[in-house]
């Protein structure tokens, strides 16, 4: 994530919404704008400047948040199978 090269979508996004101003943010209307991850990748590039890493923070950190959770869910829904059902679904 931090040495892969700025894709046309994320330059997209980044020029067209998490420049934008935080009211502009919040009523601009688009089809590809998720407010969320333009909000938060404003914070993490407003933070730490911009850059590859900081653009694609927020989708890792919510990667990762999905990842623990659906592991948490199937531990609690099927106790000590789920560990295998959640690891074997999480690499497929």
């Amino acid at each position: 994530a931090a040495t892969q090269s700025i894709a046309i979508d994320e330059a997209y996004t980044y020029l067209s919404f998490v420049k934008l101003t935080l009211t502009e943010i919040l009523t601009r209307y688009d089809a590809n704008h998720y407010v969320l991850h333009s909000l938060l990748c404003k914070v993490s590039t407003g933070l730490l400047d911009i850059s590859e890493l900081t653009l694609r923070l927020p989708s890792l950190a919510g990667g990762i948040l999905y990842f623990f959770s659906m592991l948490w869910i199937c531990r609690l829904l099927l106790g000590r199978v789920g560990r295998v059902c959640s690891a074997s679904r999480s690499f497929s």
